[in-house]
């Protein structure tokens, strides 16, 4: 089993060096990359600190488009949001299941530093994309991230299933991994919903939702008025809101939800039957 285990970390280990070789522009980008997912690594083997703050930038081709700049926090889970979302696809959907071309609005709830926001630029090249991320040093870096994208707009806000002026949040854990905080600790943030969200957007239909919300997905998704304007789903669930659940709130609205089968999608998906 151990043999097993190091195999599959080697393998992923190769992939992501692979992975940065092609997708940096330069030499210099190729070589940040590789030297802070080295530090990276070795942090987590020996289950050692390293300041947050610390960051970098390169120049990388997103899904083979234009060279995008990226800062990145190699010591607050940046890194492997980067491999996780653009090297090993986990956001991407088979044409076969969304047409490029007919995604016009996409809502990406939970959208840490802009990295799917920006997959989904590349991906879908006719889309408005709206970003919404509580964190504050994630949104700072969300709206440094996408700045040259015009089609994408940074909300920074926490999605709620009702209507709140504002909650506290979480901003001890890795920094993709804070949420709503049911205690005296953490941040206060704004809030909004999905539908407030989108009457001040002047939004009428979602062609894709993504939910990466860490936990907070059956609060919203119980509460699913949005869902009448909404096409298609992304998901990633968390805790005890397991498939079935998701898909016992999503059925009245007329959806019809699909457990993951690579390649053609990594994540739960849901779409208008």
């Amino acid at each position: 089993m151990r043999v097993s285990r190091t195999a599959e970390k080697l393998s992923v280990y190769w992939q992501e060096l692979v992975f940065g070789s092609l997708t940096a522009c330069s030499w210099r980008d190729k070589f940040s990359l590789l030297y802070y997912t080295l530090r990276f690594h070795i942090r987590n083997a020996l289950r050692g600190g390293g300041d947050q703050r610390t960051a970098f930038t390169i120049n990388v081709r997103i899904d083979g488009g234009m060279p995008t700049t990226l800062t990145l926090r190699p010591f607050a889970g940046d890194l492997f949001v980067f491999y996780e979302v653009l090297a090993f696809n986990t956001y991407r959907i088979a044409p076969s299941l969304l047409a490029p071309d007919d995604v016009r609005t996409i809502i990406d709830c939970g959208a840490n530093i802009g990295i799917t926001s920006l997959f989904f630029a590349a991906r879908f090249p006719r889309a408005r994309i709206f970003s919404v991320e509580p964190h504050p040093e994630n949104f700072a870096l969300l709206e440094a991230n996408v700045a040259r994208v015009p089609r994408i707009t940074p909300i920074r806000a926490c999605l709620t299933g009702t209507v709140q002026g504002s909650v506290r949040f979480t901003v001890d854990q890795a920094a993709w991994g804070n949420s709503i905080s049911t205690g005296p600790c953490g941040v206060m943030v704004p809030a909004t919903t999905i539908d407030n969200l989108c009457n001040q957007n002047g939004i009428s239909k979602i062609d894709l939702l993504k939910l990466d919300i860490e936990g907070a997905e059956e609060q919203v998704l119980k509460n699913g008025t949005f869902l009448t304007r909404t096409q298609n789903i992304i998901v990633e669930l968390h805790g005890q809101y397991g498939f079935e659940r998701f898909r016992r709130d999503i059925a009245p609205y007329g959806f019809e939800a699909r457990n993951a089968h690579p390649p053609d999608t990594f994540m739960i998906t849901a779409s208008r039957s």
